[in-house]
């Protein structure tokens, strides 16, 4: 024991080097998950042994005068209050979560959601074009929340149309749009931006199936083109259009 507190500054200088090395890759990556809470668990391990191994030296230096007195309790204080920050940043680094408590659970997705999510084996770039302080990008831009919240899948990227219209252009914006995209593959959401809405957009845009919808004409159907009447169906042939999801109407 006695060898062991000679060397016992060996364990907190190798705790103090741990604490470097955690704080600055935790800076470069801007995380505190993985390697900077693994040095920093192993930093404060090695101070604890080294105030195991040398606590009568260090309880007889800081019960003296001028310990008390200088510099070394305000670097004490310092490194106390240090250790509490970083463990404060760890804890809320890796336990963030939130809490629904609305009655309707207005701000929790839907389990079908999730599960879409979940199965994404792609990153999806959402291109998001409202223009600034909009009602409908402030409400888009609470429920994208939740999706990039639970899918580091989905990459999600802000254009004001206003302030650049030749990406406008580019990307065919005509007014408030979500473009939704994943290699070649494609989805637009131009109305409507609600979960389910784009959802099933984040279903349709990893398929690489093309739909066909087949209508029968010639004995007494619905008129496919009509959409002036309550039976016409030609209101949900312009859905499939608008969805511009590849879908072909044949007859």
């Amino acid at each position: 024991m006695a060898v062991m507190a000679r060397f016992a500054w060996a364990f907190g200088l190798a705790g103090a080097v741990a604490w470097i090395g955690a704080l600055s890759v935790a800076y470069v990556v801007g995380s505190w998950s993985g390697p900077p809470t693994t040095l920093g668990v192993l930093g404060t391990a090695l101070w604890v042994a080294w105030v195991a191994f040398d606590a009568r030296s260090l309880a007889d230096t800081m019960s003296t005068r001028h310990f008390r007195l200088s510099s070394g309790s305000v670097a004490l204080q310092a490194v106390a209050l240090l250790v509490a920050i970083v463990a404060y940043a760890v804890v809320d680094d890796r336990l963030d979560r939130t809490f629904d408590l609305t009655g309707k659970r207005a701000h929790t997705l839907s389990t079908q959601t999730v599960s879409v999510l979940q199965g994404l084996d792609a990153p999806v770039d959402v291109l998001a074009f409202f223009p600034e302080g909009s009602a409908e990008g402030l409400a888009f831009s609470r429920l994208i929340t939740l999706y990039t919240q639970a899918s580091a899948n989905v990459r999600l990227e802000w254009i004001d149309p206003l302030a650049h219209p030749v990406r406008a252009r580019t990307e065919r914006i005509s007014g408030p749009t979500v473009v939704l995209k994943q290699g070649d593959r494609e989805e637009r959401l131009e109305i409507d931006f609600t979960e389910t809405n784009l959802t099933r957009r984040l279903v349709l845009v990893q398929s690489d199936t093309e739909h066909h919808v087949c209508w029968s004409t010639g004995h007494g159907e619905a008129d496919p083109d009509g959409d002036a009447t309550p039976d016409g169906y030609g209101a949900a042939r312009n859905q499939f259009w608008l969805a511009d999801h590849g879908s072909g109407v044949s007859r």
